[in-house]
C-alpha cells in the first residue's frame, strides 16, 4: 500500500496526516491494521463503496477512479 495507516496513541494516521481520534489506543491500532489489510474484500460494487475505497486508498485506483484489484 502506498498510503499506510498507522496509529499513535488514540490517533489514526495516514502517512503523517492525522485523520481520526479513537476512543483508546487499542481501537486506533486495530483500525490501522484493518485499513492496511490486504484481505479486505468489498463485496458490494456500488457507488458508496467506490467512494469509500477512493478515500481510504487514494493511490490504489486507476485513471477512472476505480479501485484496482491488483492493489489488494
Amino acid at each position: 500500500m502506498t498510503a499506510p495507516y498507522t496509529s499513535c496513541g488514540k490517533q489514526l494516521l495516514r502517512g503523517r496526516k492525522h485523520i481520526a481520534d479513537c476512543c483508546d489506543p487499542e481501537t486506533a491500532e486495530a483500525l490501522a491494521i484493518l485499513l492496511n489489510s490486504a484481505e479486505i474484500v468489498f463485496w458490494k460494487d456500488d457507488e458508496r463503496m467506490e467512494r469509500a475505497q477512493r478515500v481510504l486508498w487514494p493511490n490504489d485506483t486507476d485513471e477512472a477512479g476505480k479501485f484496482t484489484v491488483e492493489a489488494v
